[in-house]
């Protein structure tokens, strides 16, 4: 065989074997993963979504934040928390935004910085998200990395209490408890055009 088939053989093995080994990560990760968890535990887990995240899938990037921020299957680490729900949240994730926003509000991993908070929150709280649209209207409220603003605060608390799916209960209760709150620092006046621009904003998404 000549060293040039040779050279061709060797890299087209190489790529074969790359490209099997995607196939077989993104497989069980979209199919198998919590399968993975319940028979492997955590840190089988743990390897399978960081060779996705390192892919660049945000899926993977903010579970495996997720494992870094609650020390399952790795050692707790904040600041690779923060790194891979930013990696995710650039991406789009509206969880990964929201978890993010969390953690500059309360300077976990990082300094503390409403501004920014308020910012992933309300990225976050546009594309759906309850718990994001409930703090957003927390920083509002409280002029956190925004003015105080009752009006966008009951808005954002109101529409996050009008989710009826099983996933955001744990959000619909306190954010109807927080809009009452709310609402009793604010005149008529201003309890309507917040309702009104509640009523838009769903009408809109």
């Amino acid at each position: 065989m000549s060293k040039f088939r040779s050279l061709f053989v060797l890299r087209l093995t190489a790529f074969l074997i790359t490209i099997l080994s995607c196939i077989s990560v993104y497989s069980i990760e979209y199919k198998d993963i919590q399968a993975v968890r319940e028979k492997e535990g955590n840190k089988a887990a743990f390897t399978l979504l960081k060779q996705l995240a390192e892919q660049g899938d945000s899926y993977a990037q903010f579970n495996l934040g997720v494992m870094y921020d609650k020390g399952e299957g790795t050692t707790k680490n904040y600041i690779q928390a923060f790194k891979w729900y930013k990696k995710a949240a650039e991406q789009g994730n509206a969880q990964a935004q929201c978890n993010l926003g969390n953690m500059y509000r309360y300077g976990i991993g990082i300094p503390k910085n409403y501004m920014q908070a308020f910012n992933w929150f309300k990225m976050a709280a546009e594309q759906g998200n309850a718990q994001a649209q409930c703090n957003l209207g927390v920083m509002h409220n409280d002029g956190l990395g925004t003015p105080k603003n009752y009006v966008e605060a009951y808005k954002w608390y109101s529409i996050a209490a009008a989710s009826d799916s099983s996933s955001e209960d744990k959000v619909s209760a306190p954010a109807r408890a927080l809009m009452n709150n709310c609402e009793s620092k604010m005149t008529p006046e201003q309890i309507a055009t917040a309702q009104n621009l509640a009523k838009e904003w769903v009408e809109t998404h």
